[in-house]
């Protein structure tokens, strides 16, 4: 009778439980390792962090390998794609149950710009729509406010040869969305192209790699901005940042653009005018409502920014990596977390975003981790507890 009563008993309490579990909305929106989605972002791993965006309501979006995560604004973390395994799948079903292939790795097998990580850029348009450069999958998928997952651009072998329609991508990383709702996409070729609401596709500038044309268009761009005039912000192979018109001008807005050779990289210029100062292959920018410019210099392990009178200055991280030409420096660290972020330190930062209200959100990539730094120059981290992703897919 006793061992009746205890099978019966454990029966219940494991309806109850699974119950439970289907209920609980964490079990299918949240990403969770064992942990309950109460825990704090901070005590969560979240991985190589690739790219940040943020939209008008306070939230933070960032990728990882194959992932793309929320940060509420009350401070919940969400997977709101992907899962862990790379491949291709999910169109018109929920976004959390689709498979992305968006790695933080070396470009396999092609070398556009020396094997360098590829990195998957994040923007969102006014109405809260995710758009996410699925970079291996050679499309541009939309997370709808829905949560359904669509691809907006791209297809099977998308790649770039002379004519630009809806396949013609190949390995894109930057992309970025205006007020109007004009898609601006950079590829790992360094084409920039443009697609407007009604799905017409232009080219603002063509590649110059190979080509040593530094005053033209950029190579290996990687995570493209807009600034508040509508200008493009491009960072590229080249260890600068160029901004391109919508007359399709190129100024070249920070690093060194002296000619006489395929890049100019270093770590120099604090104080100075940005154009004459060097970079350290610049993986993001990202620019504020004044027209500041912010620079994530991210094999000089720091952020950097280009005020309105073209005035360079570290703002996070302390900027002492640096490339011979032979082996790379120093590699970063994690400190600084409550103090000034000019004291702090990073590790390859990637990805780069402003909110309205001035704060900037860090890709710390290396470190496994976003950090903010608030209006008062203190660095915090706010996700990420420094480990490696092992991501779940829960239905």
């Amino acid at each position: 009778m006793t061992t009746k009563i205890s099978v019966t008993i454990a029966i219940l309490l494991l309806s109850v439980a699974s119950r439970s579990a289907a209920d609980d909305p964490c079990d299918k929106n949240h990403y969770i390792l064992g942990i309950s989605c109460t825990d704090l972002a901070v005590d969560l791993p979240i991985g190589k962090v690739g790219a940040v965006a943020t939209d008008m309501l306070g939230n933070v979006y960032f990728s990882s390998p194959h992932v793309v995560f929320r940060l509420d604004s009350n401070g919940g973390l969400v997977r709101i794609a992907g899962g862990a395994t790379p491949g291709f799948s999910g169109d018109g079903g929920p976004a959390a149950y689709a498979l992305l292939n968006i790695p933080h790795d070396d470009y396999p097998g092609f070398e556009p710009v020396m094997d360098m990580p590829l990195v998957a850029g994040i923007a969102v348009d006014a109405a809260g729509n995710v758009y996410l450069a699925d970079t291996l999958n050679n499309r541009i998928r939309k997370i709808h406010t829905s949560g359904i997952i669509t691809t907006e651009i791209g297809g099977p072998a998308s790649i770039l040869r002379g004519g630009f329609n809806d396949t013609d991508l190949f390995w894109q990383q930057g992309i970025a969305v205006d007020a109007a709702g004009n898609l601006y996409l950079s590829t790992a070729q360094g084409s920039l192209i443009s697609r407007a609401p009604d799905g017409s596709i232009s080219e603002l500038a063509p590649s110059s790699c190979g080509t040593n044309r530094r005053g033209m268009g950029p190579c290996g761009s990687m995570q493209i901005a807009l600034d508040p005039s509508g200008n493009v912000l491009v960072p590229d192979y080249y260890c600068r940042v160029i901004k391109i018109g919508a007359d399709a001008t190129i100024v070249t807005v920070a690093g060194d653009p002296s000619p006489g050779s395929a890049y100019a990289c270093g770590s120099s210029g604090d104080g100075g005018p940005a154009f004459a100062a060097r970079l350290n292959w610049p993986y993001a920018v990202a620019a504020d409502n004044t027209g500041s410019l912010f620079i994530a210099d991210t094999y000089n392990h720091c952020i950097r920014k280009v005020d309105a009178a073209g005035v360079i200055q570290t703002v996070a991280g302390d900027c002492r990596g640096y490339y011979s030409g032979v082996t790379y420096g120093r590699r970063g660290g994690f400190s600084g977390d409550g103090g000034p972020a000019s004291q702090a330190q990073l590790k390859y930062p990637s990805g780069i975003a402003v909110d309205a209200a001035g704060n900037l959100y860090i890709a710390d990539t290396g470190n496994h981790r976003v950090r903010k730094v608030d209006a008062t120059g203190i660095i915090t981290t706010v996700a990420g507890n420094g480990d490696i992703l092992r991501p779940t897919l829960r239905k």
